[in-house]
């Protein structure tokens, strides 16, 4: 599906301009009819929602990848790791619902 593809290649780009990452680790996975993609870093991390200056939430690009993980009827969130790093995550359905006629 080529929203998955951009989706990953936008958290890519993101992880290579914001994140001073040295390993990123991405993977598949299918569970309960559900596709679950993770693309995880070991970089800075994000700054919490709550603070006045995070970007998280702002950022056009992870806008753009909101709206493509809804159009697999999915939904994609951004969580740092305690121990550093961030973890982007694509939840979507294996089948798309039929839409009626």
């Amino acid at each position: 599906e080529i929203q998955v593809f951009h989706i990953i290649q936008e958290s890519l780009y993101n992880i290579a301009k914001h994140a001073r990452a040295r390993h990123v680790v991405i993977t598949f996975d299918l569970e309960n009819g559900q596709y679950l993609v993770n693309v995880a870093d070991d970089g800075v991390g994000v700054q919490k929602k709550n603070d006045e200056s995070s970007t998280m939430g702002k950022s056009f690009g992870l806008t753009i990848m909101r709206e493509r993980a809804a159009r697999l009827n999915g939904k994609l969130s951004v969580e740092s790791r305690p121990a550093g790093g961030t973890v982007i995550r694509l939840v979507f359905p294996q089948h798309k619902p039929e839409h009626a006629a």
